[in-house]
């Protein structure tokens, strides 16, 4: 591992253990017995107590308030408050609320709010998760909304969900988990699942502030027809994926968005997206997976893909990022070091019938990629501004698009494309080109290379405003192509 890579692992490792709080404690603390308790009531209070205003009697066990659940089976939408010092422990067994058996409670909203303060309190700890310990938590076979608030659970070996999760939610209406935290399960880290909505729209699924680490298996599997939102999630050292998200189950073109999240040191893809809708990249860092940092595929559908803020990929096993996309591709600030394969790799031409483009604005960055820097294959014109593609093994700029003749197929400004092995801007077009304002120089083979999208002839016209080739193995290949030249607009 070089030393680059070495100081990722530091910072990640930081990032870690800051996030999870890991504090040895000085001296143990006495524990109120009224917050190791578990209550159900009705979704409208918000001051839980026994036996008033509908609530259950309050708990020292969820076995215990679940049998007393499964024989009132109340018919209205119901919070379950868990302590937030609350441990299920391996003796208490897995918590499975199943709508086989409380067919009438599964017809209704359910949320549990973990690390509740306890009796005579009606605020949640957003630090003191409640706890299962080497236990999971199923819900499945619900139909109605589904909510969980600051769980923690931790080492699960065994779940009673019909899929091997540590926290597993399957319903037909809508699922959130927001402050929940999944880590060292010998399965999968949580998987939601509300692909049998009937609703219209289809339901959502929502996480937020949330963790899912070193588990047997994904962090996190998402399957829906319906929107999916994930904002501050990290999930990282997972064997199989850090994220999976599917919602292209039926023809609805639900939207995914993905905010300020980390994937991290995963054994396959950190982040993995497959849409019909559109799908939203914004302030996602991908780093040392062993697979693709993150993958994106919307080509069921015809909609857009949009990455915004600074999306970062680094030293992982294949492509930083890879998209393939039906329609237009609108990218800020991509930044893409040290990957197994291409920096990043942009494919909305083999799959979209209309011609959509590619737009790449801010500062692009793009290192020690083993394939390209940046790879881009479209039907629609292909703009870009502000990009250095350095020391790539293969390349830095490959760029190719289906764009007719008559049109500005290629538009590049502000270029630094140095010392890369093979060539450094390469383009293929029928259409036509400009690069203004920048360099290609210390390349192997040559600093820019032009060709028809045949790759037998010319491209139609090429202007060179105020870019310069120099000290390249070739510093200029360009087929014929007729060329003009002029200062830096």
């Amino acid at each position: 591992m070089n030393f680059q890579k070495s100081s990722y692992w530091i910072l990640i490792l930081t990032l870690l253990v800051s996030t999870l709080s890991l504090t040895t404690p000085v001296q143990a603390q006495a524990v109120d017995p009224n917050t190791t308790l578990v209550i159900w009531c009705p979704a409208a209070v918000t001051l839980p107590t026994p036996n008033r205003n509908g609530c259950t009697n309050a708990y020292a066990s969820l076995n215990d308030l679940w049998t007393a659940l499964g024989t009132a089976e109340p018919a209205l939408a119901g919070t379950i408050w868990i302590g937030k010092n609350f441990v299920n422990s391996p003796g208490n067994g897995n918590q499975t609320f199943d709508g086989l058996t409380l067919t009438t409670m599964k017809d209704f909203p359910l949320k549990f709010n973990g690390g509740w303060n306890g009796l005579g309190k009606s605020a949640l700890s957003t630090t003191t998760p409640s706890t299962f310990d080497g236990t999971a938590l199923t819900v499945q076979n619900w139909t109605g909304s589904v909510t969980v608030l600051n769980i923690r659970a931790k080492n699960a070996a065994s779940t009673g969900c019909n899929v091997t999760a540590a926290v597993c939610v399957g319903t037909a209406g809508k699922i959130k988990l927001d402050r929940v935290q999944v880590v060292g399960s010998s399965l999968a880290g949580a998987y939601l699942d509300n692909t049998t909505s009937v609703s219209s729209p289809p339901g959502s699924v929502t996480v937020t502030n949330s963790m899912f680490l070193r588990n047997g298996s994904e962090g996190l599997q998402i399957k829906t027809n319906g929107a999916v939102t994930i904002k501050n999630v990290t999930s990282g050292q997972n064997v199989a994926e850090g994220v999976t998200v599917a919602n292209n189950f039926d023809a609805t073109a639900s939207t995914v968005a993905i905010t300020n999240s980390f994937f991290v040191g995963n054994v396959e893809e950190g982040l993995k997206v497959i849409a019909n809708g559109t799908v939203t990249l914004t302030r996602v860092e991908a780093q040392l997976n062993q697979g693709v940092g993150v993958k994106v595929d919307n080509t069921s559908g015809a909609a857009n893909m949009l990455m915004q803020g600074t999306n970062t990929f680094l030293g992982n096993g294949s492509d930083g990022l890879y998209v393939a996309t039906n329609g237009s591709v609108t990218a800020q600030d991509l930044i893409a070091y040290d990957n197994g394969g291409y920096g990043v790799f942009i494919d909305n031409g083999s799959f979209a019938l209309t011609a959509k483009g590619v737009t790449i604005s801010g500062s692009g960055m793009f290192k020690g990629n083993v394939y390209y820097g940046l790879s881009v294959f479209s039907r629609g014109p292909i703009t870009a501004s502000n990009l250095t593609a350095m020391s790539n093994d293969s390349g830095g700029l490959f760029l190719r698009t289906l764009a007719p003749v008559n049109v500005q197929a290629v538009t590049l400004t502000n270029l630094k494309v140095n010392l890369n092995t093979d060539f450094g801007i390469y383009v293929s077009t029928d259409g036509k080109v400009i690069l203004n304002c920048g360099t290609a120089y210390g390349n192997t083979t040559t600093g820019l290379y032009v060709r028809n999208f045949a790759g037998t002839g010319p491209a139609v016209a090429l202007k060179l405003q105020g870019f310069r080739s120099y000290l390249n193995g070739t510093d200029e290949d360009l087929a014929g192509t007729p060329v003009a030249r002029t200062a830096c607009p």
